[in-house]
């Protein structure tokens, strides 16, 4: 582990230039957490578009603040009641509340929709009701594996981006361009997405001496963020022609 955190920090250091700089896009925009999860099962597999637009959606449907931390805050059980008459009519759901029939896969996946219930139900079963609620029980691995029984949330992401999205600085997750960062940065094809979880996260420990800001949330945004935009390059079409 030693040696790769070294690669990796060695990395970061050549390839991302603001580290000290704070997010200017922070995670803590919602209103309130329902929106979280939301967003964080949705957003899994998906052009993010299609996630806020499902957000929106619902939101517009109850009239509730979709952004704006500190205005009047809705809670998990409050959401839960919303979906629960559409309870086992989880293509009614996806319709009416989120105007998003995406499933959390192709093969034998089940309507995000149903997803985002159970993560809710989960999550109030667990007592959290709020954003105080979160940063109170912070990274608890009871819970992690309660949401990972969830059909199609086995890999964690979800619930990984949703402490983020909470404002939960510790957050760390490691989907394909987070792992691809950290697979390059060691010389090797694919490292796992605990592995790479764990690694961003001393990172960010290592390198707060110098950069007090760099709490494993923030690292990870920049390090999604740069890699987004190097396949981006990677993807782009080659423009021939004369320099002028």
């Amino acid at each position: 582990m030693s040696a790769d955190l070294d690669k990796l920090v060695t990395y970061i250091r050549q390839t991302l230039s603001d580290l000290g700089t704070p997010l200017t896009d922070a995670a803590d925009e919602y209103a309130s957490l329902p929106q979280c999860v939301i967003d964080a099962v949705f957003s899994i597999g998906a052009r993010y578009e299609s996630t806020e637009n499902a957000v929106t959606h619902f939101c517009d449907r109850f009239g509730w603040k979709r952004d704006g931390r500190g205005s009047q805050e809705h809670t998990i059980s409050e959401f839960v009641q919303v979906m629960l008459p559409y309870r086992n009519r989880w293509e009614n759901m996806a319709v009416d509340l989120f105007n998003n029939r995406q499933r959390t896969s192709t093969k034998s996946g089940i309507l995000k929709a149903e997803a985002v219930y159970h993560f809710a139900a989960t999550l109030r079963q667990f007592q959290i009701e709020t954003f105080a609620d979160v940063m109170k029980v912070g990274l608890r691995d009871d819970l992690r594996s309660a949401i990972k029984k969830i059909t199609g949330q086995s890999s964690g992401l979800s619930y990984s981006y949703f402490l983020i999205l909470a404002g939960n600085l510790d957050g760390v997750k490691p989907d394909r361009m987070v792992t691809r960062y950290v697979a390059t940065s060691l010389s090797v094809r694919s490292v796992t997405p605990e592995l790479a979880e764990q690694l961003v996260r001393n990172a960010s420990v290592s390198l707060r001496t110098e950069f007090p800001t760099l709490m494993p949330s923030v690292l990870d945004n920049k390090i999604w963020k740069y890699q987004r935009k190097q396949e981006e390059l990677m993807t782009m079409p080659v423009q021939h022609g004369c320099r002028t």
